[in-house]
């Protein structure tokens, strides 16, 4: 009679997770989605914030499989959020970089911004690099306060843009 009972059992504790083990891969670990859908975020006192990301772009590769050295390029986004939520502008710095694992260096940098809110001007900006790093300053403008950015995007010898 027990054998009876432990068979049961075990077929009933079979068929119990033969049903459930599917819907476990629907389930995403919160965290994870986080980590894939925003970068960092930068909050003001106002309730206004920053949500900066990265976006890396490999260039191809020198012709040769032997090739010591390797381009990449890549921005790094600035977000600027009021404290309804509203997306305000996005300001850029784009850079491109050489590396070869051990030493890395910009060759080149520009700037982009787009603006979602009428309220806001874009007055100036300029890019430069140096070392291995890209950098670009902007400035906007609501009324009659400024607001300037500075985002720089830098490259490791390994080709990890931070």
């Amino acid at each position: 009679m027990e054998v009876y009972i432990m068979k049961r059992f075990f077929h009933c504790f079979v068929l119990i997770m033969a049903l459930l083990l599917p819907l476990t891969s629907l389930i995403k670990p919160t965290f994870a989605m986080a980590e894939d859908n925003c970068g960092q975020v930068l909050m003001y006192d106002d309730g206004s914030y920053i949500i900066i990301t990265i976006e890396d772009h490999r260039l191809l590769d020198d012709s040769s499989v032997f090739a010591t050295k390797s381009t990449k390029s890549g921005s790094k986004n600035y977000s600027y959020y009021d404290s309804s939520n509203q997306l305000m502008w996005v300001f850029r710095v784009h850079g491109t970089f050489v590396y070869d694992g051990v030493s890395a260096s910009a060759t080149g940098s520009s700037y982009s911004y787009d603006i979602y809110n009428d309220g806001f001007l874009f007055i100036d900006g300029n890019a430069s690099h140096s070392g291995a790093t890209a950098t670009a300053t902007g400035s906007f403008k609501r009324l009659l306060f400024p607001n300037s950015v500075t985002v720089s995007l830098t490259c490791s010898p390994t080709g990890v843009l931070s």
